[in-house]
């Protein structure tokens, strides 16, 4: 950049260079790249009780972001399918805990739907709908598998039975 004044006999410059730094504006929400995120629980198994969900992408973050920690959290929230609340979110770090036991008898397949945002201060609302097209939702999908954990039972407690009996005489 070059600066002049309107010197008389002879005008005076001086030259100086400017370096302007573009800031990107958040104008872009955080991106799940899978639509649906299916996992298989075995009922009444201790052992697993957190799963990792899947990461987002947020065009507002690219690989030249010069310090990770300028870069705004990415907050994970469950907005739908776990009225009993047997599942929790640690928002932060994307990890699903299993809450309550699982038992397939009572329950086969638990769906619940899950939100991600920078927003993290504030709660995003209920929805029991997932929408494919809104790529800041994820669908998980827990399948309960079986286990040989029931006894066969009677359905009832007395049973009528007929037989037919045949007497064959040799001749």
């Amino acid at each position: 950049m070059e600066a002049r004044d309107s010197g008389v006999p002879t005008w005076l410059s001086t030259d100086l260079d400017l370096t302007i730094h573009v800031r990107d504006v958040n104008d872009h929400p955080p991106q799940f790249q899978t639509d649906v995120f299916s996992i298989n629980i075995t009922e009444h198994d201790s052992t697993k009780k957190t799963i990792q969900l899947p990461k987002t992408v947020d065009q507002d973050q690219t690989d030249d972001d010069e310090e990770e920690s300028n870069k705004e959290p990415i907050c994970y929230f469950i907005v739908g399918g776990n009225p009993l609340g047997a599942f929790s979110l640690d928002r932060i770090k994307h990890i699903l805990r299993i809450e309550k036991e699982l038992d397939r008898e009572e329950q086969a397949v638990h769906i619940i739907v899950v939100k991600a945002t920078e927003r993290c201060h504030v709660v995003p609302e209920t929805t029991d709908f997932f929408d494919p097209d809104d790529d800041t939702l994820l669908k998980v999908v827990i399948n309960v598998n079986d286990i040989n954990d029931n006894r066969p039972v009677f359905i009832k407690s007395k049973f009528l039975v007929y037989f037919v009996a045949f007497f064959l005489k040799h001749f």
